[in-house]
């Protein structure tokens, strides 16, 4: 791949035109997923997502010797360029560019970052994600069959994945807008014990993505998990919860050091990115934004993206005057409205 030496567009709604024009010719849903009035049922969890990052801004800090600040962090027992991951997708992206998962994989490895994949996905796509070089994980469904769970479990170890992990707000099946349900009719609830014993299948990092209270992130933890991702399912699981920005920092404070944090949902600039570490996230996921990138041009495409992502990172943090994303903490931020100020005042 030629990134640098192509032209991309450096406006991102410019890269999300280019990409909604390959969505309107059919391929694959990824159209539904990336919705801009997306959502289950009403959509009040999608837009409260994306409304708690505009509620929070920056304390400004110009005068100093910040230049080029660090980005590289350790996530899932690598050492990746910025404190990013694709959050796991279904096969409804599958024709968002040709081969997506690998591109995926190719572009996340000339990047730096770790890739992954969902469910369900065709049987082969891990393994050739991992067969291109890059670091890839997979997250699976609760479902009904919990002997195919811990199968699964075990196949992704034995596939080369680097972690793996259930997300369990799927346990009603998801909305990616409006009332139409998805994936319910293969998944159910798990306990604590059940969880533990998917666990037990696998000796990588264990993700419970879907937490979204406290005690969700204790029961996580008691089940064994190493990684929770704080997430409402970019607002496709519940309508009218809170968003992941919101209740981040109760769940640092009840978790500690005990697991890693992952915050995904309603990330839609690097300046995000930066928010949600400071509010205690160790990572973050992205998902429609790496969609415009495969759409727009593949693996090239995701490339770009993630570069203008961590551009943005970068220059946040030389206007507040922070050397290493280690150093970002609640201070760091300031209120710009209610819900702003609520965020903070729970940290």
């Amino acid at each position: 791949m030629e990134t640098e030496s192509k032209t991309y567009p450096k406006e991102w709604k410019e890269i999300e035109r280019l990409a909604r024009g390959v969505f309107e010719q059919g391929r694959g849903r990824a159209d539904v997923w990336t919705h801009r009035d997306g959502g289950a049922e009403t959509g009040s969890t999608f837009r409260r997502n994306v409304e708690a990052f505009d509620q929070l801004g920056f304390e400004a800090r110009f005068i100093h010797d910040v230049t080029a600040p660090e980005l590289a962090v350790d996530l899932m027992g690598k050492r990746v360029s910025c404190s990013i991951a694709i959050g796991p997708m279904s096969s409804v992206i599958a024709k968002v560019c040709d081969e997506t998962f690998v591109a995926m994989a190719e572009g996340c490895k000339e990047a730096g970052i770790i890739a992954s994949c969902g469910f369900p996905v065709a049987t082969d796509t891990l393994r050739k994600m991992v067969q291109t070089g890059a670091w890839a994980f997979q997250v699976i469904k609760p479902l009904k069959d919990r002997g195919k769970l811990k199968a699964e479990v075990e196949r992704v170890e034995q596939e080369g994945g680097i972690a793996v992990g259930v997300d369990v707000d799927s346990i009603a099946g998801l909305k990616a807008t409006g009332d139409e349900p998805h994936f319910h009719e293969i998944c159910t609830t798990y306990s604590v014990k059940e969880l533990a014993e998917v666990r037990s299948r696998t000796k990588l990092p264990f993700i419970v993505k879907g937490v979204l209270s406290v005690e969700d992130a204790i029961a996580a933890i008691d089940s064994g998990a190493d990684i929770i991702v704080v997430s409402t399912h970019a607002g496709f699981a519940m309508d009218y919860t809170r968003s992941s920005l919101e209740v981040l920092p109760a769940i640092r404070k009840a978790v500690g050091k005990r697991a890693t944090i992952i915050l995904d949902s309603g990330v839609r600039r690097g300046s995000d990115v930066i928010k949600a570490l400071a509010l205690g996230a160790d990572a973050v996921f992205i998902g429609r934004l790496a969609l415009w990138g495969l759409a727009m041009d593949g693996a090239s495409g995701l490339a770009w993206v993630l570069k203008l992502i961590r551009e943005e990172m970068a220059r946040t943090m030389i206007l507040m005057g922070i050397k290493k994303v280690g150093d970002l903490h609640p201070g760091c931020l300031v209120p710009l409205g209610p819900m702003g100020e609520r965020i903070l005042e729970s940290c």
